[in-house]
């Protein structure tokens, strides 16, 4: 390291580098010195100087942080740089005190046990109570702990105490996603749409609370506000951030790009909304297309063969609201291997596949496919697709088959 020092001020670059080196190892006294050196060069450079001010932060080198934050908010309006500045602007003026907020950056680091980040966050609300971020933090560490009470106290007092509404918003999902743990969905959603009131359309936490909402809303058995909040979720997030569901978008055009490929129903989607209660099952009977290959593929390649599986609920949802989910071949025009598998899912209403689990009634040979991200439970029919692909013996994600024609054969039934 001493070698590479000595030729940092031949290239100044190694400033930065060495700044965040230090920075990330925690020698946040060594970090100051690199960065301020680096910022000399380059005072432009907004990605140093906040993190200059993070260092000085962590020194308590208050004046030194409250430079930089400024200044860092003068050439960007990214939300963190303000959140920080404000914080530090509050420590300089004596509203907070200045080993609160040493103690509140210190428990934000996700790689400290989770005792010591509690610890460390009860010594800052000690020192600073009515510090609405270590409220916030702590609320979130307690829900996450099944110290529920806790939790929601948390959330509530710093609601009340939040000066902005950006704080309020998050104690209010903190709040709320603790009462969707404990199955309260109904508060769960009032709560969500009192957060959602305070942001503006374009602001990226909301598609955020949309999501959470939806799924409020499904588990308390309100499937068509759950789709029509997803549907503007998705629509919001897209709006925001195209690239979010690029990988998923990427898939459904790959599939209308097969010969006679068409999305399955929505029919589908409304029939496994139906399907909640443990031991219920769903026929489907439907097409599946074949072929060869998995790009590249043309009309003669494809060959379609009648598919018959079954559908049912393992378990109903959990605490964390995830069904296990099972899709069985009964029958049909495929490889005889495929007759009897079971791919079991557990699946979010609202978050897609979680997880895949692969299993032969024959013996113990399992194997997980690589997952994409699914945009909503409704897209688990596109999860059965995948995983029956991959079930044929293509473990990488390819589009070789497409469903068609899928629909309920009758109506839920006990068995």
């Amino acid at each position: 390291m001493s070698a590479i020092w000595d030729r940092a001020p031949e290239f100044p670059d190694l400033n930065g580098m060495l700044g965040r080196l230090y920075f990330e190892s925690a020698d946040h006294e060594l970090a100051v010195k690199h960065l301020e050196k680096a910022l000399e060069y380059r005072p432009d450079d907004n990605r140093w100087r906040t993190m200059y001010g993070m260092a000085c932060v962590h020194i308590q080198a208050w004046p030194k942080a409250q430079k930089a934050f400024q200044e860092a908010a003068e050439q960007s309006k990214h939300q963190a740089v303000e959140r920080w500045k404000g914080l530090v602007d509050c420590v300089v003026a004596g509203t907070l005190a200045g080993k609160a907020l040493h103690n509140y950056v210190r428990a934000i680091n996700h790689l400290v046990a989770a005792a010591d980040r509690k610890r460390m966050l009860v010594e800052a609300l000690g020192l600073s109570s009515d510090f609405v971020e270590a409220k916030i933090e702590l609320a979130t560490l307690s829900r996450d702990d099944n110290e529920f009470d806790r939790a929601m106290q948390l959330a509530i007092d710093a609601d009340t105490e939040a000066k902005t509404p950006k704080l309020k918003v998050s104690a209010k999902a903190i709040l709320a996603s603790t009462l969707f743990t404990i199955e309260r969905y109904s508060d769960a959603a009032k709560t969500y749409n009192d957060a959602l009131l305070l942001l503006t359309q374009d602001d990226p936490m909301r598609p955020v609370l949309l999501d959470f909402l939806s799924k409020c809303e499904f588990m308390a058995g309100n499937y068509a506000d759950a789709e029509r909040l997803q549907a503007e979720a998705i629509m919001l997030q897209k709006l925001i951030n195209g690239e979010l569901f690029e990988a998923f978008q990427g898939h459904r055009d790959a599939l209308s790009q097969m010969p006679n490929a068409r999305r399955i129903p929505d029919s589908l989607s409304t029939a496994l909304h139906l399907s909640l209660r443990s031991g219920e099952r769903l026929r489907l009977r439907g097409q599946i297309g074949q072929s060869s290959e998995g790009e590249g593929v043309t009309q003669e390649d494809i060959g379609v063969t009648n598919l018959d599986v079954e559908l049912y609920v393992l378990e109903s949802p959990n605490m964390r609201g995830f069904w296990k989910i099972a899709v069985e071949v009964k029958s049909g025009l495929v490889d005889q291997s495929l007759i009897g598998r079971r791919v079991v899912l557990n699946v979010a209403p609202t978050f897609g596949l979680e997880s895949e689990e692969w299993e032969k009634k024959a013996n113990e040979e399992s194997f997980v496919p690589s997952a994409l991200a699914l945009e909503s439970f409704q897209y688990v029919r596109f999860a059965i697709m995948e995983l029956f692909t991959c079930g044929l013996g293509r473990a990488e994600l390819s589009f070789p088959f497409v469903w068609s024609n899928m629909a309920a054969a009758g109506p839920l039934h006990l068995k």
